[in-house]
């Protein structure tokens, strides 16, 4: 099994994290070929929302921005989430069928696959599923013992050269360390000062180390499996 194929970025800022994902969805709206993936790490610590949240959040962006606090947009859909240091993303761009009737679920069934394998393969059995109070939530939630690990998000775009398709651009958010978990206090602050009423309560949320595992042996253990599940023919964006 090779492991060339498995893009890593430890440190972008996250603006060319989000211009690379960009072009991902570009490339496979471009012409048919196997899933295009990477896995990246912001820096420094930012906030990032669906641009559909910015009639919303746009006001509380800007009086966080006033404060230092890095704020952004992005294509995919979900909520406010923090990106950094300790905060693993591995992004996802592939086609499907319109012809499925459950195209949705099989995109975040695409999405999250990688990351329970990754997990249990380190002994843990993760499941997806809403849990009340965590960030972002939804459906789509990669959980362990009733606490989200991972947020999922994705973007369906039509291909105009191939009207029968669907090109999807999907990420999964996932917390590595227990000091990264801190970061969502801020995003508390923010749903305050736009007046939403969201709350995150942090006894919803885990990370790899509060899980008490290795980020190393996470970060490999999740390469092998997103190359063992596209048969070592993924590709790299360029």
């Amino acid at each position: 099994m090779s492991l060339l194929s498995v893009s890593e970025y430890p440190s972008l800022a996250i603006e060319d994290g989000l211009a690379r994902e960009l072009d991902m969805l570009e490339q496979i709206k471009a012409r048919a070929q196997p899933p295009l993936h990477m896995v990246w790490s912001a820096d420094p610590l930012c906030y990032v929302a669906p641009k559909a949240m910015a009639p919303a959040i746009s006001g509380a962006f800007e009086a966080a921005r006033s404060r230092g606090v890095n704020c952004h947009y992005r294509t995919t859909g979900g909520d406010v989430v923090p990106q950094g240091p300790g905060i693993l993303t591995y992004s996802l761009a592939f086609r499907l069928p319109k012809s499925d009737p459950a195209a949705i679920t099989t995109a975040y069934a695409e999405i999250c696959a990688p990351l329970i394998s990754a997990l249990s393969a380190l002994g843990l059995e993760a499941r997806t599923g809403a849990i009340e109070g965590s960030y972002c939530d939804g459906a789509y939630n990669v959980s362990l013992g009733g606490r989200k690990l991972a947020g999922t998000a994705l973007r369906m775009a039509v291909i105009p050269r191939a009207p029968g398709e669907w090109a999807v651009l999907g990420h999964a958010m996932i917390t590595l360390t227990e000091a990264a978990l801190g970061a969502f206090t801020e995003v508390n602050t923010l749903y305050d000062a736009a007046s939403i009423k969201r709350r995150i309560d942090l006894a919803t949320v885990t990370s790899i180390e509060g899980l008490g595992l290795s980020q190393a042996a996470f970060r490999q253990r999740l390469k092998e499996a997103l190359s063992e599940r596209y048969d070592d023919a993924l590709s790299r964006p360029t």
